[in-house]
């Protein structure tokens, strides 16, 4: 019991010099019984502080208990102990950072200095200074420059230190420094969000019926990102499937280069469509693991101009009947017994059903893309355009492309319909794209995923190059 009147607590600021030689030294331990042992964190997590460290940026601060005894006074860190050993283990030499580390350039001041080494001035005295920018990936303590070292060497830590503290009152100290829960994997990913995207993801999954009341998930997955998880994956494997990431973080990360305000607001709009003619039973098949996998399907599905109504029932067969149906010599049952996210397992799966959903609507997969074209080129480029031209336009685009570099994500298929309006475009106004379209794949490796953004960019290039006599000839 603590005496009334008795301090309790002490506030100070070390350096994490002072805690490597005190650690060495032992006048800090990190050995109390009742702490869970050092080295629990990853090496992510591990060079992540580091670069905290030499960015001079600011971490939670320390807390120890001090225990006074017949034998001295011991201190005991019982928060903070991965920091502290992590410092202490990079100081020492155990380890150099990874390449993986997060903003791995750090700018730093120096100053200049002439043949003789010493500081040059300029004409009023002043120092003259210069910005030197070191990458601390792969580099020990030892490899940093001076001034690196020093940053990190009196980098202040500020500690929290109870006083006089007993065993019992230790022990609740460190079960009361460990009620919080750490971030799960879904909360941390979401951090590498850009904020546009994060606050239009965190919306629909607040507000919108389908996530409020009729998917199957778990009181806890709404309240710790788990929804927002399922949104995110499905954009990214409904427009960059070929680019698929399983960690939720690296899936953040590129979309934040690489998603379009259209993409969003469709899965939306689909996700209105498919909510209005809901049933429990399909209601039941939308949980954290597959919703993502139902809705891609689903944005394919919309392609064919059919109700939502069809798809509904496509999900209820699935869910009696073609979910243990061989596909390639197994089941979607057989699929879904292996819980991960791997690019290979996800694709055998979506292409599973994209299969059986086409089979159950009796629609060719090539007669939906057949559609894509046509209708598209009838909104941006001929009204009266019909399938025989379609089918003209797309020898025609194999012809041109014959030279380019195969591998180019320029002829992706989701990229194909901007590729077969540009080829009607320049039909229709007499031009020659030869020459064009193979300097335009030599001089572009991707491409707007907006097809219509990137016809019209595309357009906007071929035009530029008529109108300047490209190569010297007309087209």
């Amino acid at each position: 019991m603590q005496q009334i009147g008795m301090e309790k607590t002490k506030r100070d600021f070390h350096s994490t010099k002072y805690y490597v030689n005190a650690v060495k030294k032992e006048t800090v331990r990190t050995d109390h019984p009742q702490q869970r042992e050092s080295g629990q964190w990853t090496s992510e997590y591990r060079d992540g502080l580091i670069g905290t460290v030499l960015k001079n940026e600011d971490i939670p601060y320390i807390v120890l208990c001090e225990q006074v005894t017949k034998k001295g006074v011991d201190n005991y860190i019982i928060d903070g102990i991965q920091r502290i050993t992590t410092i202490f283990n990079y100081r020492v030499g155990a380890f150099k950072l990874g390449n993986k580390v997060e903003e791995p350039l750090i700018e730093y001041q120096v100053n200049r200095l002439d043949e003789n080494g010493k500081p040059v001035r300029d004409e009023e005295g002043n120092l003259v200074h210069d910005t030197v920018v070191c990458d601390i990936r792969g580099k020990g303590y030892r490899d940093l420059p001076e001034e690196l070292r020093e940053i990190f060497d009196e980098y202040q830590l500020m500690e929290v230190k109870h006083l006089n503290c007993s065993d019992n009152q230790i022990g609740y100290h460190l079960r009361r420094y460990n009620h919080a829960k750490k971030m799960g994997a879904s909360q941390n990913g979401i951090t590498y969000l850009d904020k546009k995207i994060a606050m239009q993801v965190k919306n629909i999954t607040a507000t919108h019926p389908f996530f409020k009341d009729l998917g199957n998930f778990k009181p806890a997955e709404r309240n710790n990102d788990t929804l927002n998880r399922v949104v995110l994956e499905s954009i990214m494997a409904t427009y960059f499937l070929c680019d698929w990431k399983s960690p939720l973080k690296d899936i953040c990360t590129y979309l934040n280069e690489h998603m379009e305000e259209d993409m969003i607001i469709d899965f939306k709009m689909e996700l209105d469509s498919i909510s209005e003619v809901m049933t429990d039973c399909v209601s039941e098949m939308f949980n954290s693991k597959n919703s993502f996998l139902w809705f891609v399907t689903y944005h394919k599905f919309c392609k064919t101009g059919l109700s939502s109504s069809r798809f509904i029932e496509f999900m209820e067969t699935f869910q009696t009947a073609l979910h243990k149906k061989k596909w390639n010599g197994t089941s979607f049952d057989e699929m879904n017994q292996v819980s991960t996210k791997k690019k290979s397992c996800i694709v055998e799966k979506l292409q599973l059903l994209e299969e059986f959903m086409y089979e159950f609507i009796g629609i060719r997969q090539e007669e939906c893309e057949e559609m894509d074209f046509l209708d598209f080129v009838r909104e941006n480029v001929k009204k009266d355009t019909t399938q025989e031209d379609i089918d003209f336009y797309c020898d025609m685009l194999e012809d041109l492309t014959l030279e380019v570099n195969d591998h180019t994500k320029l002829l992706d298929k989701s990229n194909r319909v901007s590729l077969i309006a540009l080829i009607a475009y320049a039909c229709e106004n007499d031009i020659d794209l030869d020459k064009w379209l193979i300097d335009y794949f030599e001089a572009h490796n991707t491409y707007i995923k907006n097809q219509k953004k990137n016809y019209l960019k595309m357009v906007t290039d071929l035009e530029k190059a008529v109108r300047h006599r490209y190569g010297g000839q007309n087209f």
